[in-house]
């Protein structure tokens, strides 16, 4: 249940509306669901959102987007090499992920939410695949033209690999995209 008294309240808030929005999407998370998960009457709820479910997704999607970047994307801003700090990315993804077992968030509300919330993801997607290209860039024979694709196939990889892990019931289906994507950035190392 969620607790004013803890020093995180807010953050334990977000969490809490992000495991449903997780679960069921921005159309298919009711205020009557939010606030059940939350512990909060609806009353409560509107007080800490008053302009709605819109404003509490974009709340969710700040947090998510601050989780993922120090959790995945953080490691690729390093000094270490660049094959060093791509697998450091992986790790960081399957730590975000809980090996495969919970979807990413931000995959969930970029298909489900409303053009604004889903316009701010894909910008911020668009950012983490120039910092993985950049990175890619580094690695030996990788022009970047092929660091783009690599980029590109590199967040495919990811979040596909984690709606399939969803979609499939088997969360090693993440871990084997993961094995893949390593693969491909040691033949290039």
């Amino acid at each position: 249940m969620y607790s004013r008294s803890n020093e995180n309240s807010s953050s334990e808030l977000c969490d809490r509306i992000g495991e449903v929005f997780r679960g069921l999407g921005f159309a298919g998370a009711s205020i009557a669901s939010v606030a059940e998960s939350a512990g909060l009457s609806k009353a409560s709820l509107y007080h800490h959102f008053p302009d709605g479910k819109l404003q509490m997704a974009n709340r969710v999607v700040d947090r998510a987007v601050s989780l993922a970047d120090a959790t995945v994307f953080a490691p690729l801003r390093s000094s270490e090499p660049g094959l060093k700090r791509l697998d450091a990315m992986l790790d960081g993804y399957l730590a975000y992920t809980d090996f495969g077992k919970r979807p990413c968030l931000l995959v969930v509300l970029g298909q489900s939410a409303p053009e604004p919330i889903r316009a701010r993801i894909r910008d911020q997607l668009r950012t983490w695949q120039l910092l993985v290209e950049s990175t890619l860039c580094e690695l030996r024979q990788v022009k970047p033209k092929r660091a783009a694709r690599l980029a590109e196939d590199t967040l495919c990889g990811l979040c596909g690999g984690t709606l399939m892990a969803g979609l499939l019931g088997d969360p090693a289906t993440t871990q084997r995209a993961i094995k893949r994507l390593r693969r491909v950035f040691e033949a290039h190392a």
